[in-house]
């Protein structure tokens, strides 16, 4: 059976406000790395190069995928592949799938893929996507998804169709001649009719708990806390550095 495949690519207006956001996190992490050096305070330095290496990875990231334009997923007829043709490349065969949800972080949409025995399947990536993947648990979500917001808008649709149609047919416990088809003319209220169907709990079970803000918002509060900490530290240096050129 001849191979077929989809591909959905990064929203390059993403990318262009991620670039434009981080870029002056960076230059303010290597401002309190210098400073530090200056001052010779080795927390500044120590948080100074943390905030700096962080962002920047982040940063050369968004600005690698903007240049090469490659995919940031492709489903064929046989498995789901997430990042194809970089160092984050993931396969997601259809047989290691037991099912997909949808969950709400930081006020994006995730389509998690949830993985039978995905411990040995952790075990076999590369340790370089053990180190991008592994923080996920920390904040209550599975080790792989797919960022739905992260796509281009017009291709939306087609994503949400073609895993439906996936799904649909690993209910009836085969793949067995399975094609991913062009299925771009799907109406566009399919995208509800996905997010409820796949929606790990019906709303007259939803409840706000502890558990609800660790996925929502703890990815947010770190940040939101990271940023308020690199904020702090640049305006105490700034003072200080005022009140010294006064004296």
């Amino acid at each position: 059976m001849q191979e077929t495949s989809l591909h959905f690519y990064y929203s390059k207006i993403r990318l262009i406000i991620q670039i434009i956001f981080l870029f002056p996190f960076m230059i303010g992490g290597y401002y309190i790395a210098y400073i530090g050096f200056t001052e010779q305070t080795l927390y500044a330095i120590l948080l100074g190069l943390f905030t700096s290496i962080l962002v920047s990875c982040a940063w050369g990231a968004a600005v690698l995928k903007l240049l090469r334009n490659q995919p940031y997923v492709t489903i064929t007829n046989t498995y789901i592949r997430l990042n194809p043709q970089t160092k984050s490349e993931v396969t997601l065969y259809y047989d290691e799938i037991e099912f997909i949800d949808i969950s709400e972080a930081s006020f994006q949409k995730l389509i998690e893929i949830f993985i039978n025995e995905e411990k040995n399947l952790f075990k076999q990536l590369s340790l370089h996507n053990k180190i991008r993947l592994g923080p996920n648990a920390l904040f209550g979500f599975k080790t792989f998804s797919i960022a739905y917001n992260t796509i281009r808008k017009r291709e939306r649709p087609q994503l949400l169709a073609a895993l439906d149609n996936m799904m649909t047919y690993k209910q009836g416990d085969t793949v067995d001649g399975f094609t991913i088809t062009d299925i771009s003319e799907q109406p566009v209220d399919s995208q509800q009719g996905f997010m409820e169907k796949y929606h790990p709990e019906p709303p007259i079970s939803f409840i706000i708990d502890k558990d609800y803000f660790k996925n929502a918002y703890g990815y947010s509060a770190f940040i939101f806390l990271f940023m308020f900490v690199l904020f702090y530290v640049l305006l105490d240096f700034r003072n200080g550095y005022l009140t010294y050129i006064i004296e």
